[in-house]
């Protein structure tokens, strides 16, 4: 009897700080009309899209040295380093700057955590069939 009191404590104490993990930070901000609906996540996924967009426009390449890799992160976002042509990597850049001034201040104004994924080393980069990898 005190094993399952001690048990239904533990999963009940277990599940209070998951809840409270999981709406710390990544949950949305106060509801303030459209504002309402956007989590943590879905402005960080926002940013990275948008970003990866203009990633994938700008990887036009017939031969490895029009191929080079650029960083794909900002404050609220971050996907690791992509393989672009060097004459869009400016193209690249400004997409992140711009997607981290429209969605990063709501990120970080709601307390958001910003998580850093692991990344494996890049190999260097190559064109392969007209795009660069």
């Amino acid at each position: 009897m005190r094993v399952t009191t001690l048990l239904a404590g533990s999963l009940l104490i277990t599940s209070a700080l998951l809840g409270a993990c999981s709406s710390s930070g990544t949950g949305s901000p106060p509801a303030t009309g459209a504002e309402s609906t956007n989590t943590c996540a879905e402005r960080s996924n926002r940013a990275i899209q948008s970003v990866q967009a203009v990633v994938e426009a700008n990887r036009a390449c017939t031969t490895d040295t029009d191929c080079t890799l650029v960083g794909v992160a900002g404050a609220c976002f971050d996907a690791c380093s992509a393989a672009v042509s060097v004459t869009g990597v400016d193209a690249v850049k400004a997409a992140i700057a711009e997607a981290e001034s429209r969605e990063c201040p709501a990120f970080a104004a709601a307390e958001c955590k910003h998580i850093v994924p692991p990344c494996v080393p890049p190999s260097p980069p190559v064109c392969h069939a007209g795009k660069c990898q």
